[in-house]
């Protein structure tokens, strides 16, 4: 096969030989890249040669190399491809992310990224061609939230493989892509006064374990996961609290128990306060009503669950799911997540003026944003402003 050198610009770290060389074939021409790098491993400087099959990516290649060489980020690219590469960064993110958090992000690598892109090398992947495999995404119909899932896990992938010196910078990083898969969260709305008055009154009268539920989720805030996990030794009957010490976490069809989201939600929430004693009367009648149940079957599992099964084994969300849907049927209120109902009760802690760190801890928010992320401003909110506002412009200074 016939050489010839075709670009005579100078290479990096003063290579003696630096620059693009021509190989011609019977059947195909190739563009060979040469150049020195240090080596991830010992840092010492390694000659180093890559094919190209066109001249325009061989001389963007260079172009690359003397721009990491002037910031001192050169490396030697990497011939692994990316489906190689995710393997071993999905076992390392393994031992660092909770359960639930590894199965979404390992979901979508094998499901989408490895399918769609695996194939490429780590070398070739540069920011074009990202932005064409986002829009293919968004050409197939793929939603904006999973787009921006793919997004995030392709960037803290790549961004890893940076680090590790396998290759000069992160081609999914913001700064280098033109734009980035956009995701807006659906606005969630509170419940009306209306309807939050007509779901305390059908929850204190609804029949079963799940009536307790809805109202303890209501007046509490809690996550789904805190209430489903939460056990009769986390309630102190006497201060009328309840402590947060873990989640439910489902994996598949398993379900599972997990400290909290943060250090923030391992925390006591009140079961009502002043005179208001609905949510700790229909749990006292909830726990009585169990402890009949438990004396009644044979084949009861004492797991200490407050809400459980009819056999006391942990409820799965999708049964709670499906018996809060049919009893916001009964009780007239419109059909919402059961995550509205902790919209519902954070939107009413801060428009009742409660000072909002203590909402925050109430919530059980490491990041205060979030806590203002939940505040919901109603029309009535916005009427009581605009009035305290033509209050203040309407008086008099007395300094004029």
């Amino acid at each position: 096969m016939a050489m010839k050198r075709v670009d005579k610009a100078e290479g990096t770290y003063g290579t003696r030989f630096p620059g693009i060389f021509q190989r011609v074939g019977k059947r195909w021409t190739t563009y060979e890249l040469r150049y020195k790098a240090p080596d991830p491993a010992t840092g010492k400087l390694k000659s180093k040669s890559e094919s190209y099959k066109t001249l325009d990516e061989a001389r963007a290649r260079q172009i690359e190399t003397q721009g990491h060489r002037a910031n001192n980020t050169l490396v030697a690219a990497s011939k692994e491809t990316l489906a190689v590469y995710l393997q071993s960064y999905m076992e390392a993110k393994r031992q660092t992310l909770r359960p639930t958090s590894f199965l979404r992000e390992s979901g979508i690598i094998k499901r989408i990224i490895i399918p769609m892109v695996g194939n490429e090398t780590l070398k070739d992947l540069t920011p074009a061609k990202i932005e064409r495999f986002y829009l293919a995404l968004e050409k197939a119909g793929v939603s904006s939230h999973t787009r921006h899932q793919v997004h995030l896990a392709l960037r803290n992938a790549l961004g890893r493989a940076a680090r590790q010196k396998k290759i000069g910078s992160n081609p999914a990083s913001r700064d280098v892509l033109s734009f980035v898969p956009a995701y807006k969260r659906p606005q969630v709305t509170a419940m009306s006064d209306d309807e939050r008055t007509r779901y305390i009154e059908a929850a204190t009268q609804y029949q079963g374990a799940y009536g307790a539920l809805f109202l303890v989720a209501l007046y509490t805030g809690l996550r789904r996961g805190e209430l489903l996990a939460l056990k009769w030794r986390d309630v102190d009957w006497e201060a009328k609290t309840i402590s947060v010490n873990a989640t439910q976490t489902v994996l598949g069809a398993k379900l599972d128990e997990n400290d909290p989201k943060s250090r923030a939600g391992r925390r006591t929430v009140s079961l009502g306060g002043g005179q208001d004693t609905t949510c700790f009367d229909a749990l006292r009648a909830h726990r009585e009503a169990q402890l009949e149940r438990r004396e009644s079957r044979s084949d009861w599992e004492d797991r200490d669950l407050v809400f459980c099964s009819v056999r006391g084994t942990p409820i799965h969300p999708s049964n709670m799911y499906k018996a809060f849907y049919r009893f916001l049927d009964e009780a007239g209120v419109r059909r919402i997540k059961f995550h509205n109902t902790r919209h519902t009760n954070i939107s009413a802690a801060m428009r009742a003026g409660v000072n909002p760190r203590a909402v925050q801890a109430h919530a059980g928010h490491a990041d205060f944003s979030m806590t203002a992320a939940y505040a919901h401003v109603t029309s009535h909110d916005e009427h009581s402003l605009a009035g305290a506002v033509a209050a203040v412009f309407a008086r008099k200074d007395s300094a004029r």
